[in-house]
C-alpha cells in the first residue's frame, strides 16, 4: 500500500478483515530487534508470501540506514545507538501482532514492539512519520547518529557524556567486550597531565565515539538517489528477460535489488513543491511500486500519475515539464502496457533530443521490454 502526500485522511482501515485497494494501514508501529538486517531479510520473504496471497505488503523504515554514522561537532543534537535496533513498520495492528508471533515462534531472540505509557502498542501517524522521515534524510545534517558503544575499540577517541568528566574527550586505551557488556580504560588530558579512568558496563548514554571512519553525508537530491536505485534494478530486470536460468541475476543480486527498491520506496513519503519535479518523482515511485510487485501501491500512484498527465496536457509545458511528462509516459507504459504511452515517449526522443542520460536510458530499457 502507499501513502499519497497530502491525502492521508482519505484512506481508512476497514472495520472488517478484508483487504481491498481502498484499505490502507494508517499508522506505523515501532519494533525493536538487535539484528535488524536478519529481520529485514525475513520480512522480504513474508512480503513475498503476502504478494502471492493478494495481500498488501508490510512497509518497513529503518532510520539507521539513512542517518550519518558519525558525530558532527557542529551539530548539538546526537541520537544514540538505539536507532540501530529500531524498525518502523506500517501495517494493520492485527497483522503486526501475527507477524511478531510468527517471528518469535521461529527464533530464539524475540522481536519486541514499543508500548506507550498506558501499556498499549505505540503507533506513529502518517503525518508525524513523514516529518520524521524528512528529518532522517533531507535534513540529516541536523539529525546525527553516533556509532554504538559496542563498536568502540582501542585507540578510538570518545566524548564522555555523563558523570564527573562530562564534556571531556578521552582516548581509549583498552576496550573489552564480555557477555554483552563494554568495559573501557580511558586516558583524559587534564591540564598538563593525563588521568587514567576505568568505566565498567558502559552505556550509550555515557560515552560516544567521535572520530569514526564511517562514510559521510549523502547528496541532497533525494529524487536523484531514488532514480539511481530504481534505474539499476529496472536494468537488471530487463536484462534477465529472455536469458537462460544460469545467466540471470543470482539470488544475492536479486536480494540486493529488493533492498534498493525498499530504500527507494521510502522516499514515497516525500512531497515535492516544484510541479515538474513532483511529476518526475511520482513517475519514479510508480515504476518502483511496479518493480516491487505492490499492486495496491501501483493502483493508487497510477491514478495520481494520470491526473498529473491530464493537467500537463492542458498547459503549454516548459522544457523541464516536458521531460517530466516523458517520465509519466514511461511509467504508465511500464505499468499498463498501453502502446500509446510508449509511442509518446519514443516521439519525445525524436522531437526533443533530451540531454538527460538517465531519461534516455529509461526509454531505451522501456523499448526493450515491459514485462519485468
Amino acid at each position: 500500500m502507499v501513502f499519497l502526500p497530502g491525502q492521508g485522511s482519505k484512506y481508512m482501515v476497514s472495520s472488517n478483515d478484508s483487504i481491498s485497494p481502498s484499505t490502507v494501514p494508517v499508522n506505523w508501529h515501532v519494533l525493536t530487534y538487535f539484528d535488524t538486517e536478519r529481520f529485514m531479510a525475513w520480512l522480504d520473504t513474508e512480503n513475498k508470501k503476502r504478494l502471492d496471497e493478494g495481500d498488501y505488503l508490510f512497509e518497513p523504515f529503518y532510520p539507521y540506514d539513512f542517518l550519518s554514522k558519525r558525530k558532527d561537532t557542529a551539530t548539538p543534537a546526537v541520537i544514540q545507538n538505539d536507532f540501530q535496533r529500531i524498525i518502523f513498520l506500517r501495517g494493520r495492528g492485527g497483522d503486526i501482532n501475527a507477524l511478531i508471533t510468527s517471528w518469535n515462534k521461529q527464533n530464539e531472540y524475540k522481536l519486541f514492539r514499543y508500548h506507550d505509557t498506558n501499556g498499549c502498542p505505540a503507533t506513529v501517524p502518517e503525518r508525524e512519520m513523514k516529518e520524521f522521515f524528512e528529518n532522517c534524510t533531507r535534513y540529516r545534517g541536523y539529525f546525527e547518529v553516533c556509532p554504538p558503544v559496542e563498536e568502540i575499540v582501542s585507540l578510538d577517541r570518545v566524548e564522555i557524556l555523563s558523570g564527573p568528566f562530562m564534556g571531556h574527550e578521552a582516548d581509549v586505551v583498552k576496550a573489552s567486550h564480555v557477555n554483552g557488556k563494554v568495559n573501557l580504560q580511558l586516558t583524559i588530558k587534564i591540564a598538563s597531565g593525563l588521568l587514567h579512568v576505568k568505566m565498567k558496563n558502559v552505556k550509550s548514554s555515557q560515552v560516544v565515539r567521535i572520530d569514526s571512519d564511517f562514510s559521510g553525508t549523502i547528496p541532497d537530491d533525494f529524487i536523484e538517489r531514488a532514480q539511481n536505485k530504481i534505474l539499476s534494478v529496472y536494468e537488471h530486470r530487463v536484462k534477465d528477460v529472455g536469458k537462460k536460468a544460469g545467466d540471470k541475476s543470482t539470488d544475492k543480486e536479486k536480494e540486493a535489488d529488493v533492498r534498493k527498491l525498499n530504500q527507494a520506496f521510502h522516499y514515497n513519503l516525500y512531497s515535492v513543491e516544484n510541479k515538474s519535479a513532483h511529476a518526475h518523482f511520482r513517475a519514479l515511485m510508480l515504476i518502483c511500486a511496479h518493480l516491487r510487485h505492490d499492486k495496491y501501491a501501483v493502483e493508487q500512484i497510477r491514478e495520481e500519475v494520470l491526473a498529473l498527465l491530464r493537467d500537463m496536457n492542458q498547459h503549454s509545458p516548459s522544457r523541464a515539464a516536458t521531460d517530466a511528462r516523458a517520465y509519466l509516459w514511461i511509467a504508465l507504459y511500464i505499468t499498463t502496457g498501453d502502446p500509446s504511452y510508449r509511442d509518446a515517449a519514443k516521439d519525445y526522443v525524436r522531437t526533443h533530443n533530451p540531454k538527460s542520460q538517465k531519461l534516455r536510458k529509461f526509454i531505451y530499457l522501456m523499448r526493450k521490454g515491459r514485462k519485468v
